[in-house]
């Protein structure tokens, strides 16, 4: 079981989060799929390491940038 972060993870929390996961089970590089508040981790994360991204897919992405915190969503 994971550790509870000691605060809220925003969407840079959340994308960084992924790349960390994707260095500890040695995936170089992945096809990320993202819906809602998913797209928007997968479009930070591919921002941040493009080199790691093979594909984007994208399914409903949530449009409000000023909304990129998970609690808003929760």
């Amino acid at each position: 079981r994971s550790a509870t972060p000691a605060r809220p993870l925003d969407v840079p929390g959340l994308a960084g989060a992924l790349l960390g996961w994707m260095d500890a089970v040695g995936l170089a590089e992945a096809a990320l799929v993202g819906h809602s508040l998913g797209a928007q981790v997968v479009v930070e994360a591919t921002l941040r390491a493009p080199a790691r991204v093979r594909r984007l897919v994208l399914s409903g992405p949530a449009g409000d940038p000023a909304a990129r915190h998970l609690g808003t969503y929760a």
